[in-house]
């Protein structure tokens, strides 16, 4: 099969974690060391997943040299002109993707899959730890969501206030302007 029609499930295939184990140490060092076991728990999870959802985004990297530096994974989507972060998407939609072919053209297999690993285990190292991410982001933004409702009502109940305060101040000038008004009176007709 031509490299530049393997899905990311293909590539896997070919490989075994001890392939992948010292480019994974090199290109992510300290990581590496502090969850080696993790990682060849996680490759070897994805490997065992039968059921590839195939679809029209491709993996890219590319390489960043900015502030930091390092290795940007991301989807295009030939219907969007936006990129798409996928460290949050399920691991059978991964496997049925397939790579850029500049992608394919700068890095080595190896490198591919590392760098693939990596950002698919960037909120949890099984898919479990990743929905519960994904719940927490949710509830944030429900959270958030309803903190912007109150906050409307507030705003709407702060104009309320001024209003009403505007009307008593009406009403204090209407008692002033009626007080000067029979005082005027009363001096008028006892005079």
């Amino acid at each position: 099969m031509n490299l530049y029609d393997m899905t990311f499930y293909d590539l896997l295939d070919s490989y075994e974690f001890e392939d992948i184990e010292d480019t994974f140490s090199k290109l992510y060092p300290k990581d590496f060391s502090r969850h080696v076991i993790s990682y060849e728990e996680s490759f070897e999870s994805i490997k065992e997943i039968d059921n590839t959802i195939d679809n029209d985004c491709v993996i890219a990297i590319e390489h960043v040299d900015e502030d930091d530096i390092y290795e940007h994974v991301y989807g295009k989507d030939p219907s969007s002109p936006y990129n798409v972060g996928l460290s949050l998407t399920s691991w059978s939609e991964w496997l049925g993707m397939k790579f850029t072919p500049q992608t394919l053209d700068n890095y080595t297999v190896p490198e591919i899959i590392c760098h693939c690993i990596w950002e698919m285990t960037f909120y949890g190292h099984n898919e479990i730890e990743i929905q519960q991410t994904i719940s927490g982001f949710e509830k944030s933004l429900q959270d958030s969501l309803e903190n912007f409702e109150n906050f409307e009502n507030f705003a709407s109940a702060e104009a309320l206030f001024e209003e009403i305060d505007d009307i008593e101040e009406q009403n204090e000038s209407r008692k002033v302007l009626a007080e000067m008004l029979r005082d005027e009176i009363e001096s008028s007709s006892s005079s």
